[in-house]
């Protein structure tokens, strides 16, 4: 097959679940004979505002960047909705569509492509297939969540504004489409945002807000089958969009194995809890602090590790910090119970399927995805839940994971059935 997929780029400029399973995808889709095109946003150029589509160095994945396209509201929500959904010239689609000719569209991310992308793949023939790796375009936040709040059951051009209050500029987004963005990234805190709204704005903010709501609609209404890679994932499009087309199918990534687990247990009786992610609100890792102090330190180890180390953390907390992919064996040898306390509907979690391929026990948010593979016991609704016999009655967990060659060939399967 010709199999065309639009994601948001390749490491190492862009990184996160999303490119790892898109990237891995494609280069699995070439091993097994298929002809396969990417297409991704590039920078918006400050000294042109021609919308132009390029072919880019290439390997075995055919590459194509998309030149100002719509800008990528990566975080923080959309300060100005009217650059979100500009017109541009459909016949440039067209043409890079004519030059490819694809049996089949796989979208991964709404962010950076305008609503002609899906016009013209309609009017073509070209059926289009979409995973939902996040809630971009449900939302202006790919969480869907704010300040202690998933806003999934509270979807309106009103709440579009709360959770775009602190959204950067259009022009200041422009500058993290350029190949330093993972620097800009770290240095995201010190741009200054412009969080007030004057209520003479108001108005016009909301229906610029509602008309933003409607292009995306608009676009979702092209897509011919959406690939939930979860059930909450299904529940929260399902709730939000009319009438859609999909099924559930779990995703993988050339890092998903099974694995030959090492014995864990240690000569000690005090049991290794751990946190893996980013010190974030939305992920949970606040609420694995306040764990900490509902547990006693007699009976158990506290462990961070993913992002950098923060002050002021109690000296029982043992943290890590950032950590390479050649560690990760070492890494949960010295686990015996992961947390995954996420408070946005994550629509999968990759986190889980690594933790159980090494044979540790997993305690997850039911907001978690990816909670599709744990049992009752091992779930909570809140943090509190979680105590000394919730930990012993959960379950260590054997399954058989599907690798990225058995997960593209289910596909195949599917974009031949579209």
């Amino acid at each position: 097959m010709r199999i065309l997929h639009y994601t948001l780029g390749f490491q190492p400029y862009r990184t996160g679940g999303l490119v790892k399973y898109s990237t891995d995808l494609m280069n699995e889709q070439v091993k097994q004979g298929h002809r396969v095109f990417a297409l991704s946003p590039a920078i918006q150029l400050y000294f042109s505002k021609k919308f132009i589509i390029k072919k880019v160095d290439s390997d075995r994945i055919e590459k194509s960047e998309i030149f100002n396209g719509l800008p990528l509201a990566l975080f923080g929500g959309v300060k100005d909705p009217g650059a979100f959904m500009a017109n541009c010239d459909e016949n440039e689609y067209e043409r890079y569509l004519n030059s490819v000719n694809p049996d089949i569209i796989h979208v991964h991310t709404l962010m950076g492509i305008h609503k002609e992308f899906f016009s013209v793949s309609q009017k073509l023939g070209i059926k289009i297939v979409f995973t939902t790796h996040d809630y971009y375009g449900l939302a202006p936040l790919p969480t869907f969540f704010l300040n202690g709040k998933s806003y999934d059951r509270d979807n309106t051009d009103q709440s579009w504004q709360d959770m775009s209050v602190n959204a950067l500029s259009t022009k200041k987004l422009k500058l993290f489409q350029f190949k330093f963005y993972p620097l800009l990234r770290k240095l995201t805190k010190f741009l200054k945002r412009d969080n007030h709204i004057s209520s003479r704005n108001i108005v016009k903010n909301n229906q610029s807000y509602k008309d933003l709501i409607l292009y995306y609609k608009q676009i979702f209404s092209y897509i011919d089958l959406f690939l939930f890679n979860s059930q909450i994932s299904q529940d929260v499009y399902s709730y939000n969009l009319e009438n859609i087309v999909g099924r559930v199918l779990h995703i993988s990534n050339s890092d998903v194995k099974n694995r030959v687990v090492y014995d864990s247990s240690r000569l000690n009786d005090k049991l290794n809890i751990a946190y893996i992610g980013p010190s974030e609100e939305y992920k949970g890792y606040f609420d694995f602090l306040k764990l900490v102090e509902l547990l006693p330190k007699s009976k158990f180890n506290f462990f961070t590790y993913g992002h950098e180390k923060n002050r002021n953390i109690p000296d029982y907390i043992k943290q890590y910090g950032k950590y390479k992919k050649n560690d990760i064996n070492k890494i949960y040898q010295n686990i015996d119970i992961l947390i995954i306390p996420s408070l946005w509907k994550e629509t999968f979690g990759f986190i889980v399927l690594e933790a159980l391929s090494f044979g540790v026990k997993v305690l997850a948010s039911k907001n978690v995805g990816a909670k599709d593979f744990l049992p009752e016991e091992n779930l909570f609704s809140d943090i509190t839940e979680i105590n000394e016999n919730k930990i012993i009655r959960a379950k260590k967990i054997k399954i058989k994971l599907k690798s990225i060659k058995e997960h593209t060939f289910d596909i195949i399967e599917i974009y031949q059935n579209v």
